[in-house]
């Protein structure tokens, strides 16, 4: 499954990013560089309540499936992480600032795994506390908490507070 997403998710990129950085060259007035690179990593995004209803609709169980929702879940991260990088580097270009190495690669590779760290920490915490608290009323609290708590932290050290929110789910 963490094969199969990260190759789908990079694969959609790639083959968008081609065709509109290739527009981009054949109409530079109507697709700037940095639209075409942003737009590529949009493209690795999907739905994943459609397919979530699909399935539960059809009461599927079997190898297909318990593949298929892990992929949907890593095709979401990958896809943030993807657009964390391209944006930063959008961004830098339309500014016309400098591209360095730190500010294209290592500071949104390292927001990537910082959100994910923190959101880690956050949910193995949440998932002891959950041993605590046997009722359902107190798990609800617990998860609603652990949520703004993730997303306080994520302003806090501007991290990516959707990747950190589902690094804890995970």
């Amino acid at each position: 499954a963490f094969t199969i997403g990260i190759c789908e998710a990079l694969c959609a990129s790639v083959v968008v990013n081609i065709v509109l950085i290739g527009l981009h060259f054949i109409m530079p007035d109507k697709l700037s560089f940095p639209q075409a690179i942003v737009l590529g990593a949009i493209a690795t995004a999907t739905a994943p309540a459609a397919t979530l209803m699909v399935v539960r609709q059809y009461k599927a169980k079997g190898p297909v499936t318990s593949t298929l929702l892990p992929v949907v879940a890593m095709d979401d991260a990958v896809c943030l992480m993807i657009f964390s990088l391209f944006s930063t580097i959008a961004v830098s270009m339309s500014m016309g600032s400098e591209m360095t190495l730190m500010s294209i690669v290592v500071e949104p590779v390292l927001e990537i795994v910082l959100s994910l760290v923190v959101g880690a920490v956050i949910g193995i915490a949440m998932a002891y506390c959950v041993k605590i608290f046997p009722s359902g009323t107190n798990r609800l609290n617990l998860t609603i908490t652990s949520v703004v708590v993730g997303a306080a932290a994520a302003e806090l050290f501007h991290l990516s507070s959707l990747l950190l929110c589902m690094s804890i789910g995970a």
